[in-house]
Formats: C-alpha cells, structure tokens, sequence
C-alpha cells in the first residue's frame, strides 16, 4: 500500500539508534519502547575505604565490604576495594613502623652515654672493657679469654704464670719475645704448662699478615734448630708441620727430655693467638671453645 508520501520504507527512520531506541509499535523494533535509557550509575568511591583505613587501620575493612557489594550490584567487581584496603594498611603499618623507629633513634641519641645498653655483670663488663668500639681486641679482653684456657696455679717454683706478670709472646723455632710482628702494639703471655700468648695487631689485615709470616717461620723450623738455655746448655729441636691454613698447627720434638709440644696459631680480628699444650688431646679438646670464644671461624 502506498500513501502521498510514496511507499513505506525498508529500513528504520533516519536519525534513531539502534534496536530499542526507537518508538512503539514500529515495524524495526522487536521490543516494546520503554524510553530513552538512563546513564549508569558510578560504583561506590574508593577514598571512604582509603581514609578509614589510613587512621583507624582494620576498621577499614566495614567500608571496603559495603561499597564491594554495592559495586557488584551495578556489574562492576568489588575486588578493587580490598585491593585499596590491603595496600593502605601495609602502608599505614610501614609508615607507623619508620615513625617509631625515628622516635627511638632520637631518644638514644638524645640520651648520655652512661644510660646506653650497660653491662649489667663482670663477664659483660671484662668484655665491653676488652673490646674497642669496632671490635678489635686489646690486652686486657684477650687476656681475659685467654686465662680460660693456661694454666698459671703452678706453685712448684713459687712463680707466677698469669697474664698480669708476663710480657712477650710464643713465637715458632724457639723465638719466646723475639721476631715479633714489626708493626706490634702489645702481647700477652701466660700459662706453665699449657701456655696461651697473642700479639695485638693495628688491625685485622695486619693480624693475617702476621700469620703468614709465623707460617714461613715455621716451615723454616722442619730442619731442626737450637736453643739455648741461661747456663749455656744447647738443645736440638725439630718442627712437624700439620697444618698450614687457615690455622698453622705443628708439633716440636726436642732431645732434652722434655718430651713433645704442640702448638696452634690462629688469627681472631686484629691479633695473632699462639697456644701449647703438651699432648694432642689436649689441643684437640681445648682449642675449639677457645676459637669459638673469639669469635674464630
């Protein structure tokens, strides 16, 4: 059927949208017209969910479920809202955390000195007293750990043998205070028959300098040497090497009767620590604590 205004036409009106915008009843559209639609509505901010998390912590979880579930009403996912939960109270732990530990760090510092960490018995004491601030050993904390493993109660002679009294230290081939390390600070000494000594060295380089040096020493001690005693009496001793690194440890066999010594020599920071004992077992079982107890790998 046609009208004035010519046959009807084959497609929608010029200037509607697609299916379902267009007016009732119209040949195009399978749906009824329910009018223009309305925008989409905006999920929930996530700021309400930021900020009460940032100030009252865990609290922030009641908004980040609230606004979850409206968002996923609208078609959107509420992942993101304990997303932004999660992040900001890691951040909030984070920034409280710096805040306390710059609070603290001022009041040390702020502090005197006495108040600081003090020694609150002897054995801390003697090792605060030993030990300089980067660690390094001096005369009086090395003693201290040395004493724990020479024996100076010996009162056939009516000497003493302690730290206090005695000056020098062991050296390989008989050297007792002599060839010490050049660039020496101090030495400790003690013991009778299981003796203990150290050199203090400026520091740690120093120290294994040292220790190589003792290391040739001894090698040069393998084909036999003399000592010689205050009547001028001779003895003819010979070195055998264990051990070379890290520690050196050898045995001394001499002809005077005196029977065998074996030593150790070892590096523990800034000094170089040299012990003899009469019989292996007893270096096999009192040299490990020593070691540990300076701190020696």
């Amino acid at each position: 059927m046609t009208s004035e205004f010519g046959p009807p036409s084959s497609g929608p009106p010029q200037g509607w949208g697609p299916p379902g915008y267009g007016p009732p009843g119209g040949p195009w559209y399978p749906q009824p017209y329910s009018g223009p639609p309305s925008p989409p509505q905006d999920p929930p901010s996530r700021r309400t969910t930021v900020l009460v998390t940032a100030f009252f912590g865990l609290f922030g979880l009641i908004p980040a479920t609230r606004h979850s579930r409206q968002a996923e009403q609208l078609g959107v996912s509420g992942s993101r809202y304990y997303t932004a939960f999660a992040l900001t109270l890691a951040a909030s732990a984070l920034t409280w955390t710096l805040v306390a530990a710059l609070l603290v760090t001022v009041v040390r510092v702020g502090a005197p000195a006495e108040s600081l960490a003090a020694p609150t018995d002897d054995v801390d004491l003697d090792k605060a007293k030993g030990q300089q601030v980067e660690g390094e050993w001096t005369v009086e904390g090395l003693a201290w750990v040395l004493e724990g493993f020479a024996d100076d109660e010996y009162g056939g002679d009516g000497v003493d043998y302690g730290f206090d009294d005695t000056v020098g230290a062991l050296m390989p081939c008989g050297g007792y205070g002599q060839e010490l390390a050049p660039d020496l600070l101090d030495t400790t000494l003690g013991g009778y028959s299981s003796i203990a000594s150290a050199q203090i060295l400026p520091d740690a380089r120093a120290a294994e300098r040292e220790l190589a040096r003792q290391a040739e020493i001894v090698q040069g001690c393998t084909g036999g040497y003399e000592l010689f005693g205050e009547d001028g009496a001779t003895v003819d001793c010979s070195a055998s090497i264990e051990t070379l690194t890290p520690d050196v440890r050898y045995r001394v066999d001499c002809d005077d009767g005196a029977g065998t010594y074996f030593y150790a020599i070892f590096r523990s920071d800034n000094a170089v620590v040299t012990v003899a004992v009469p019989e292996r077992v007893m270096l096999d079982m009192m040299l490990p604590p020593l070691m540990s107890e300076l701190d020696v790998d």
